[in-house]
C-alpha cells in the first residue's frame, strides 16, 4: 500500500481553513454533496461524493468513518475504509496557512496511487479556489 503525500500554500487563517474540514457545511462547499462530522475524538464522520454541481445527482461513493484524533486548529486525523488521513495546518505568516495532507494505504498500484493523486489534487483546487473566492480572511 502507498501513501499520498499533499502540501498547499492558501491565503486564509487556520481557523478558516479548519473550519472547512470539520463542519458539514464547508466540506460540502469543496469535497462531498453531502457530508458529517463530529469534531470530537471518536466523533462520527461521513461524506458522499458525487458531482458537486448537481449535488441531487448519485451519490458516486459515500465514505464513513470516525475522528481518530484532534488537536484544533492544528490537525485533524480520519478514519475510514482501512486508512488514516491526517490533515494538517500550520500558519503560513502573514495571513496565510499550509495545509499538508498525508493519506496512507492508498492503493495496490500505480494505477491506483495516481487515481487517488489526481483526485486528491482536484479536491484541494476547489478547496483553494473556494478560499480565494472569499478572499483574506
Amino acid at each position: 500500500m502507498e501513501s499520498l503525500e499533499l502540501e498547499v500554500d492558501l491565503p486564509a487563517a487556520r481557523d478558516r481553513i479548519w473550519e472547512l474540514w470539520t463542519t458539514a457545511e464547508g466540506l460540502t462547499a469543496w469535497l462531498g454533496v453531502r457530508a458529517e462530522v463530529e469534531p470530537r475524538v471518536g466523533g462520527r464522520f461521513s461524506i458522499e461524493f458525487g458531482d458537486l454541481a448537481a449535488p441531487s445527482a448519485a451519490v458516486e461513493a459515500l465514505k464513513q468513518g470516525s475522528v481518530l484524533s484532534i488537536d484544533a486548529p492544528r490537525m485533524l486525523v480520519l478514519g475510514f475504509a482501512g486508512t488514516a488521513l491526517e490533515v494538517e495546518l500550520t500558519p503560513r505568516p502573514p495571513s496565510g496557512s499550509r495545509l499538508s495532507v498525508s493519506h496512507p494505504g492508498l492503493g495496490d498500484t500505480a494505477e491506483e496511487l495516481d487515481w487517488f493523486s489526481e483526485a486528491w489534487q482536484s479536491a484541494l483546487g476547489r478547496l483553494q479556489v473556494l478560499i480565494l473566492r472569499e478572499g483574506v480572511r
